[in-house]
């Protein structure tokens, strides 16, 4: 498929400005929204795509889920379009996302934006994991850092809790459950977070030890072994 040029429609009230990924089932714009006035983030299934039905659902659902859930640490969506292919309408977020600033700070983060990190996300993952599903694709490239607040995004590749998967995720950050496509539970996504925190707090030399060692402990092999996103959230609180 060609990608739509600057200027040209991507729908109805919504003009492309670039293309800022190929993705393999989706293309991700830079966005005009008329409506609105503003920049927006446009996922489309792309055009020699329309035919997969995974890749419709998994859009389907991102949208579903998106659209129903409101929280400070998630990213917003507007809505979802459904002509002349379906594309999900996403706010466009001004900061960097945690894989950039990592590469960024080689020394690691500052001690305390480690902890309010684990705080912001595993709040959203809380919020999420509520509604039943998992994200399954935490990571820092998925995570989106500005004025002091992170935002989790891309719930591509969510799934219901209790489902076996095997292989969904991204190498380098999936859980052993993942890989073994065993049972995938919230400690599932525990192990994201603390693959996430782990990364950013490489170097770093003054987290609180009680903030370390339940980071290590989201690593756990034994998904039993993992802390809950309550235990996580506590400890990062107790220790900011």
């Amino acid at each position: 498929m060609t990608v739509i040029p600057r200027g040209r429609p991507l729908s109805p009230g919504y003009r492309a400005l670039r293309l800022l990924r190929r993705g393999h089932a989706v293309d991700v714009y830079d966005a005009w929204s008329e409506e609105r006035g503003c920049r927006c983030i446009a996922k489309a299934l792309r055009a020699d795509r329309l035919a997969d039905r995974e890749a419709r659902l998994s859009l389907l659902l991102e949208a579903r889920l998106l659209l129903d859930l409101s929280h400070p640490h998630l990213v917003r969506a507007y809505e979802l379009l459904r002509r002349p292919r379906p594309i999900l309408v996403l706010e466009t977020l001004t900061g960097a996302t945690v894989s950039r600033l990592i590469s960024d700070h080689p020394r690691g983060f500052p001690a305390r934006d480690v902890l309010f990190l684990g705080i912001h996300i595993a709040s959203a993952l809380g919020y999420l994991h509520a509604t039943g599903y998992l994200h399954l694709d935490v990571k820092p490239s998925n995570v989106v850092a500005q004025g002091g607040s992170a935002k989790l995004i891309d719930l591509s590749l969510a799934e219901r809790i209790g489902r076996r998967v095997p292989g969904v995720g991204t190498r380098g950050y999936m859980s052993p459950e993942q890989i073994a496509g065993r049972r995938l539970t919230t400690a599932t996504d525990v192990w994201g977070l603390g693959r996430l925190l782990h990364e950013a707090a490489h170097g770093t030399t003054r987290l609180p030890r009680a903030a370390a060692q339940v980071i290590d402990a989201c690593l756990q092999a034994d998904p039993r072994a993992r802390p809950a996103l309550d235990e996580l959230s506590e400890t990062f609180r107790a220790a900011v």
